[in-house]
This record gives structure tokens, sequence and C-alpha cells, in this order.
């Protein structure tokens, strides 16, 4: 998987390098912080993506999930941005 590495808090602000206050992160999920999310470390040391309050959510956990592809791609200011839709390979297809 291509992952990024994500400080907890962020080096520009002070944050450290230490590994335990460091997680990974896939680059659309890594891309939320610049519109707002926020991550936490939890206890268990899972990482929780805490969404701006202007997105309604409902919730502030979303672990567990997989596909996120309905907020990754909302805009801030609420509008939803959609992405063109790809077909799925045949089976005997090598995906790109």
């Amino acid at each position: 998987y291509l992952c990024e590495v994500h400080h907890i808090h962020e080096w520009a602000h002070g944050g450290t390098t230490d590994i335990d206050r460091l997680t990974f992160a896939c680059p659309a999920h890594h891309r939320l912080l610049s519109q707002g999310w926020t991550t936490r470390k939890q206890p268990d040391g899972t990482t929780e993506w805490i969404p701006p309050p202007q997105l309604n959510l409902g919730s502030s956990e979303l672990a567990g999930q997989t596909r996120h592809d309905h907020i990754i791609h909302q805009r801030s200011d609420g509008i939803g941005r959609s992405r063109p839709h790809r077909q799925q390979p045949a089976e005997h297809e090598v995906p790109r």
C-alpha cells in the first residue's frame, strides 16, 4: 500500500517524530488534514480521524470502515465532488 507517515501532532507546530507519535495514512486520508480533520492516538495504538465540526457526520469515529470516498471527495464548503466512475476489470484482466 502507498502509505504516508503522519505526525499525530504536526511537526511544523512542534510535534515530535517519536515512533509513538506517528501513524500511517493513505494519501487521500492524509489530505483530509488540510480540510480541517484532526487525529488522535487511542490508548490501544489505533488512530482516530476526527472530522471538522462543519461536517455533520453524526460520529467522529470512523475506525473500522474501509471506504470513505463520500467524505474524502467532499469539499470543505459541503458541496460534494464526484469522481469519474471506473469499471471493475474483468476477472482475467490485471488491474493497473
